[in-house]
């Protein structure tokens, strides 16, 4: 209390003296009671924080991307670190102006903590924004065969092109050079997609192309490469007009001259059939098993040849055929004469040669449904096992052999038109079938029109023709009529191909034309056409049939004098009438034929003879 002169009793100053020091104390306890329930999640948050690794100084065989974290997170953390940490110094520095000695060094403990803690999760998040770690491979295992290898996931938000084409190099362990036009920046999520398609799709969509040479990637504008590709053919080509050329003779032993002169140049494009020997009678004809096949049937698909073989010489080049040696000239780049030089050696080979026997039968119409009957019954019965050597194309019923033959143009007679009159016997009923014609011929049941023998090589069409011209008369444009001839002919062409298996495919065109009824303009011509494709073995026979046609004949028979008196008369006389229907059949049996000359080997092993 104080006295009423305003000094303070003596009680009263020792209470006085007391004050700050209790003041104080309070004020350390409030600090405290602060400082330690935040120090423990500040300490935990320091803890859980990951420090930056040291860059390793030792390499790597290829760099190993971090992963993503989520950037909502990483700044969730760095703002609750920087709120404790803000409150701490506040607390810090109104400690710092009451608080004794051991107080501060409390209070400085936290602080490092929690300036530790906020320094790790910065660091956290700056990691998280670089734009190389955005990229993670899907797999990489160690594992060299992993198909997953190869593959990466990209998410970026406007990041630089430049920067994405280094997070490729770093994948690929490719040199990438940009070119000083990729500019740019792009956005992109792609997620486990092999790393040449997310290359292609940067590329494309920025217009950009690249070329690889060895492990460098060139990258530039489309524009740009296409300028660069131009100015290198160009100067390739100023370089070979500048070559020397050379020449170089080719002798040619299987081939014409003349017919490989016009392959090469490209002009072969609609020659004779002969003119190109095996190889087909044009440019798009000829065997399957070409060139490219490497198998014995020494046929080749023309077409394909004779536009490379246009490109064979160059612009300086020359060629020249001699007919009397059979010899090639040809003055070229030595690169091309190279090319040349493989290309005769692929076609200038042995070819080898087909022997075709044919039998145009014409044969009652029971003559097949009999040999069909026979062949059956032996397949069941017979001691020769000639059940397995003869094909039905018409599936019969389950359990029992069905007819020889398919006959088309008997549809109306119960027969399926759906299949083609073709029947395939093999080499050992091939003897068979030849007893039965000559039976067939002795009986007077039918007869053999012509039996036609050629020899063709391999692709090459046979033709046999013969036959009659008939005179008629055509109206011309001036009103004025003319003399013309049509032909009745007997014609049949085949183009054998030998395949690898040794068989043999036949494109068949068989044609029979009879002189018909007379008008007034001329003769009129029954016309019988039959085409059609068959694979055979070496020595087995081929079946088509399915033409038929009618024919009717009368037969009188009556007693002399007393027959021609009329009514009467056909009391002493009978009169019959025949109705003949007739097959038209064409037998074909080809052989190969294995000599020194043709040997049956693959272009492979074909010798170039004659280069000089």
């Amino acid at each position: 209390m104080d006295r009423d002169d305003g000094s303070p009793c003596a009680g009263c100053a020792g209470m006085t003296g007391r004050m700050p020091r209790r003041r104080a104390s309070w004020t350390l306890a409030f600090a405290l009671a602060l400082a330690i329930p935040l120090a423990a999640p500040l300490r935990a948050l320091g803890a859980a924080a990951p420090a930056t690794p040291e860059p390793d100084p030792t390499p790597t065989s290829a760099p190993t991307l971090a992963p993503v974290p989520a950037p909502t997170t990483s700044t969730t953390t760095a703002t609750t670190a920087t709120t404790a940490t803000t409150a701490t110094t506040a607390t810090t520095a109104t400690t710092a102006t009451t608080a004794t000695t051991a107080t501060t060094a409390t209070t400085a403990t936290t602080a490092t903590t929690a300036t530790t803690a906020t320094t790790a999760t910065t660091a956290t998040a700056a990691t998280a924004v670089r734009p190389r770690t955005a990229a993670t491979p899907a797999s990489r295992p160690a594992a060299a065969a992993s198909p997953m290898r190869d593959r990466l996931s990209l998410n970026f938000q406007r990041v630089d092109i430049r920067a994405l084409l280094q997070v490729f190099a770093d994948f690929t362990d490719l040199n990438v050079v940009a070119s000083d036009s990729v500019q740019g920046n792009l956005t992109l999520r792609l997620r486990d997609v092999p790393w040449e398609q997310a290359l292609r799709i940067v590329l494309d969509a920025k217009g950009l192309a690249s070329r690889r040479e060895g492990n460098v990637l060139w990258v530039a504008p489309r524009a740009e490469l296409a300028a660069r590709d131009r100015q290198e053919l160009e100067a390739r080509q100023q370089l070979a007009d500048l070559e020397p050329v050379g020449s170089q003779v080719f002798q040619l032993n299987y081939q014409r001259a003349d017919d490989v002169r016009r392959l090469l140049l490209g002009s072969a494009t609609s020659a004779p059939a002969a003119s190109l020997g095996p190889y087909g009678g044009s440019l798009g004809h000829g065997g399957a098993a070409g060139i490219s096949g490497g198998g014995s049937s020494g046929g080749f698909v023309g077409g394909s040849v004779g536009a490379s073989a246009g490109r064979l010489l160059s612009r300086r080049g020359s060629l020249t055929a001699d007919a009397r040696t059979n010899q090639l000239f040809v003055s070229d780049l030595p690169e091309r004469l190279q090319q040349i030089a493989a290309f005769l050696a692929r076609i200038d080979v042995p070819v080898r040669q087909v022997i075709i026997e044919a039998r145009i039968v014409e044969a009652d119409d029971k003559f097949s449904r009999n040999l069909g009957v026979k062949l059956g019954f032996a397949a069941q019965y017979g001691r020769g096992r000639v059940a397995d050597t003869w094909t039905d194309v018409l599936p019969g019923a389950a359990g029992e052999p069905g007819p020889l033959l398919s006959l088309p143009a008997g549809a109306l007679h119960g027969a399926d038109p759906g299949h083609l009159a073709v029947s395939l016997f093999n080499s050992a009923a091939s003897r068979f079938v030849a007893l039965e014609l000559s039976a067939l011929e002795a009986d007077g049941k039918g007869k053999i029109v012509s039996s036609p023998r050629v020899v063709t090589t391999n692709n090459i069409k046979a033709l046999i023709e013969q036959g009659t011209e008939l005179p008629y008369q055509a109206a011309t444009s001036s009103g004025a009529t003319s003399v013309q001839f049509r032909k009745a002919n007997l014609k049949l062409e085949v183009t054998p191909q030998i395949t690898p298996e040794g068989q043999v495919l036949l494109d068949v065109d068989v044609s029979k034309d009879s002189v018909g009824v007379q008008t007034t303009q001329g003769f009129a011509i029954d016309t019988r056409h039959v085409q059609t494709q068959v694979l055979l073995e070496n020595g087995g026979t081929a079946v088509i049939g399915g033409i038929y046609t009618r024919a009717e004949r009368g037969d009188v028979a009556k007693v002399p004098l007393l027959g021609d008196i009329p009514v009467l008369g056909r009391l002493f006389g009978s009169r019959s009438v025949w109705r003949d229907r007739t097959e038209l059949l064409v037998f074909l049996t080809p052989r190969i034929l294995r000599d020194a000359v043709a040997p049956a080997r693959g272009h492979s092993g074909a010798p170039f003879g004659g280069m000089q």
